[in-house]
């Protein structure tokens, strides 16, 4: 991706990473500590969702602190979802994890998407997020490259590390 994108649709990028994001309702909101080591182990058990020999993972929740967003001021995340990103499957899984253990928690929904982080020029963390979202999203065959607004959804979920507060679409 980061080679189409400089090389041949010559836009503002430097750095492109790429991973699979899930997230995760409760009826309570809150996730304890407790409930966060079962859901790691749930997800990396037997390589059903991470596979720990190849893929890194971690725990991602609300804004990064403060000192770790400097190295990230130029960056911009997505994710895209097809359609609104439900994961039936995974929600019976985990589901079925969190039955076994004796945490009082409800999960109620699984989405899963992909994540994409991209790393532009442009100092002013409005540049960069106007920068990425005229990239990111196809608009002909030579315009977009990240994903398809005809059955792909996005949300930004940081610019500069920090949670933008702008609306999914």
């Amino acid at each position: 991706a980061l080679h189409a994108l400089r090389d041949l649709m010559h836009a503002p990028i430097v750095g492109v990473e790429r991973g699979t994001l899930w997230r995760f309702t409760f009826t309570d909101g809150a996730v304890s500590e407790a409930l966060q080591r079962e859901l790691e182990r749930a997800a990396c058990r037997a390589g059903r969702y991470v596979n720990t020999n190849r893929d890194e993972w971690t725990w991602l929740d609300g804004d990064l602190p403060q000192k770790d967003r400097a190295a990230l001021s130029r960056t911009v995340s997505l994710w895209v979802t097809v359609g609104d990103g439900r994961d039936v499957v995974a929600r019976e899984y985990f589901q079925a994890r969190m039955a076994r253990t004796s945490l009082d928690a409800t999960l109620t929904d699984v989405r899963r998407g992909t994540f994409y982080r991209l790393t532009t020029l442009h100092a002013d963390p409005k540049a960069a997020l106007e920068s990425v979202l005229e990239i990111a999203v196809t608009r002909s065959r030579r315009h977009g490259l990240l994903l398809n607004p005809h059955y792909e959804q996005h949300e930004v979920l940081s610019v500069g590390g920090a949670s933008p507060h702008v609306e999914a679409t």
